[in-house]
């Protein structure tokens, strides 16, 4: 897909990054990647290890998540302006899901590093991200622990 052809917003303009001083505004711009997905990309994989933090800016991704048993479920999913990535990246655990674009996205990813530095020293990002980390977590651990 021509990623030319997909209008996107800016990170800066996302409520997400829009208290960032201006440093931080600086190591986004810089570091940020954008990546284009095809409708139908696997970019994560159930089990694997990441600690990119990604944000849609056009699109849909599906989080699907495969028990042993084979069944498959959608766990959420997500369209511009929503994140996903915390899970992983503030536990250090692998991907609880497979997460695909439903259709042609183009994805704002933070690598490790950035995350972090945005995660400790940018209050209101930490402040955000908590928030739905607490929901998300909770949320999906209480679907893959067996009772």
């Amino acid at each position: 897909m021509d990623s030319s052809k997909v209008q996107a917003p800016s990170l800066l303009e996302l409520p997400l990054f829009s208290k960032l001083t201006k440093r931080h505004q600086a190591s986004l711009a810089k570091f940020a990647q954008h990546r284009v997905f095809p409708a139908g990309t696997d970019f994560i994989r159930q089990g694997e290890y990441t600690s990119d933090f990604f944000i849609v800016l056009s699109g849909i991704v599906t989080a699907y998540r495969t028990e042993k048993g084979g069944k498959t479920e959608i766990l959420d999913q997500f369209t511009g302006g929503e994140w996903f990535g915390e899970l992983s990246a503030l536990s250090n655990q692998p991907a609880m899901a497979r997460y695909k674009a439903d259709l042609p996205c183009v994805l704002a990813v933070l690598d490790g590093a950035l995350f972090k530095e945005l995660y400790s020293f940018a209050p209101d990002f930490k402040k955000q991200v908590d928030k739905v980390y607490r929901e998300r977590s909770l949320a999906q651990h209480l679907r893959v622990v067996p009772l």
